[in-house]
């Protein structure tokens, strides 16, 4: 088993521009969905999407996830843009085997990678440069939480310290583990294609401990994990694969505001 110390320097994200992320740098911007409501600023988003990303509009039933949905696809566009000098509307992406998207071939398009995450009112966006990311996201009040999951998915070490802990810390204990179980699969684009309980993590105050099982084929030490906790009830998880003494850097956003609110040196300058 190797320890892991998950390392978490949340230093602000740099001036716009890809000399602003460095290999072995993770970005982090998240945004939450409630706080975007204005029509003009909606109707800006909408105009950024494919057409594959509006007939995925078209089939949410409900109002609320197609909104959370245009954030998502907002954030995610021009935070690519925010690297690149390319307008938000004119980034293309294919999906992988398993349906991680990831940005289509271009010439002149630097290896970027990202992954998205979204739960509750927050969506986040993890950015490295060459690395292997997955993010994931969760509110831990979302009534998900039973001992049937943990038995299937965990380890056997996870399930009994979730199942050890306090009735007000075990939701809280299992989104943990469940967060860094996803990012790493999402990491591999592989989804849920792995057995989660394959992956053994162990949470303690020293940080994280990792293991596989060997079925896995894969080694602790190419991977550095994040757990974070940037707002209350959310639980964060980063996994990339890039060196255990790697850089966090996390900033709010609210895609195109500084456009639209018409000013200068608003926070998200990218525009």
């Amino acid at each position: 088993m190797s320890e892991l110390r998950a390392p978490v320097d949340l230093s602000p994200i740099g001036a716009a521009g890809l000399s602003g992320l460095e290999r072995g740098e993770i970005h982090l911007w998240y945004v939450r969905v409630g706080s975007v409501v204005e029509e003009e600023l909606l109707r800006r988003y909408r105009s950024l999407l494919s057409a594959t990303e509006q007939l995925r509009q078209e089939k949410f039933a409900f109002h609320k996830d197609r909104h959370r949905d245009l954030v998502t696809r907002a954030l995610v566009r021009t935070r690519l843009s925010y690297y690149q000098a390319l307008p938000p509307g004119q980034w293309a992406f294919v999906s992988s085997k398993y349906g991680r998207p990831e940005i289509a071939p271009r010439v002149g398009v630097p290896p970027l990678r990202f992954n998205v995450s979204h739960s509750g009112d927050l969506v986040v966006c993890g950015v490295a440069l060459s690395s292997d990311i997955g993010v994931d996201v969760e509110c831990v009040c979302r009534p998900v939480y039973t001992e049937k999951i943990v038995r299937r998915h965990f380890s056997i070490g996870e399930a009994e310290d979730v199942l050890s802990q306090s009735p007000e810390r075990k939701r809280e204990r299992f989104f943990e583990y469940w967060t860094l179980k996803e990012a790493y699969a999402k990491a591999l684009g592989l989804g849920l294609a792995i057995p989660l309980s394959l992956v053994r993590f162990r949470l303690g105050e020293s940080g994280v401990s990792l293991s596989f099982d060997h079925r896995l084929h894969d080694c602790a030490s190419h991977w550095s994990f994040w757990l974070l906790r940037l707002i209350p009830d959310y639980v964060i998880a980063i996994a990339a694969a890039c060196p255990s003494n790697s850089t966090v850097r996390v900033r709010p956003c609210v895609p195109l505001v500084a456009e639209f609110l018409g000013r200068q040196g608003c926070e998200d300058s990218a525009g």
